[in-house]
């Protein structure tokens, strides 16, 4: 979706904040051609986000994946995050052979758009738990959900 320059939705901005993070200065972007060809890694809430990135922004498909999917993937590898940067492109590897040999996996994110507050909170955590294992199996961050500062 077209959404160049557009603020994040109020009941985002609510549902960040409970987690401690500040929307208020957030736009959209689109991407243009080509913009991802560098990336490292790609994470997208639903698959138009992934295919999006990897047909327009031209991300390499083997570092391209719905947020779920790249989650689901390194719980089910047991995945030891690596110690330098090349490590991080094995364990990719190892992921892209268990998504195609698995070829299913959880679904999208969910957009909450039109909903309540709490749907919005219900997703923002779903998200947070997610992040949470693809920062401890991918990047070796520490317990990101167990540390952050909820503002009540």
């Amino acid at each position: 979706m077209e959404r160049e320059g557009d603020p994040a939705l109020p009941k985002a901005i609510r549902a960040a904040r409970s987690f401690g993070v500040d929307l208020m200065l957030h736009k959209a972007r689109s991407l243009s051609p080509g913009c991802l060809r560098t990336t490292d890694l790609v994470l997208g809430f639903e698959s138009f986000h992934v295919a999006h990135a990897v047909v327009t922004g031209d991300a390499d498909r083997a570092h391209a994946f719905l947020l779920s999917e790249l989650a689901w993937l390194l719980e089910d590898l047991g995945a030891a995050p690596p110690h330098d940067a090349d490590g991080i492109d094995v364990v990719l590897g190892r992921v892209n052979a268990l998504r195609e040999a698995t070829r299913g996996g959880p679904s999208a994110i969910g957009d909450p758009v039109g909903r309540s507050d709490r749907q919005f909170l219900e997703t923002y955590e779903s998200i947070e738990s997610m992040v949470d294992i693809v920062a401890v199996k991918l990047f070796g961050a520490g317990d990101v959900a167990a540390t952050s500062s909820r503002v009540p």
